[in-house]
């Protein structure tokens, strides 16, 4: 099971997020959602998947004025999608590039990076973490 970003080399629409599985001899390719739009040119906000459940993948995409990060959960091995908003930028600008903690050694289901973003070499952003309910 992967997840990925298609960034399309036409010059039309933006990122699109992606999950595939390898089955059957074959990769099952499906669609999850777009990223909302280019940001900062070329850029994708960021996709990480749950390996504790591969069903769900937390995700950045531009809602508006900015970049919140979502849970997105199939049941269908990808064929449909149900999604929630972890955090919509509350803390201040764009939430990005959210990772999933493999084997979760704390109660953090995801981080992501927050701020103020222009580039790798210029930004102002905080590392935040979205705490369990169990």
């Amino acid at each position: 099971m992967i997840v990925y970003v298609l960034l399309p080399d036409d010059g039309g629409g933006g990122p699109v997020y992606e999950r595939a599985e390898f089955t059957d001899g074959r990769w099952l390719r499906h669609r999850i959602v777009d990223a909302g739009g280019w940001r900062l040119g070329n850029y994708a906000p960021g996709i990480s998947l749950d390996h504790s459940d591969p069903n769900v993948v937390y995700l950045s995409r531009k809602v508006g004025a900015h970049c919140v990060v979502q849970r997105w959960r199939t049941d269908d091995r990808g064929a449909t999608w149900t999604h929630r908003t972890v955090d919509a930028g509350s803390a201040g600008g764009d939430c990005l590039r959210p990772i999933v903690p493999r084997d979760r050694p704390t109660d953090r289901d995801v981080v992501w990076m927050q701020g103020d973003y222009r580039g790798f070499t210029d930004y102002r952003t905080d590392i935040r973490a979205h705490l369990s309910r169990s």
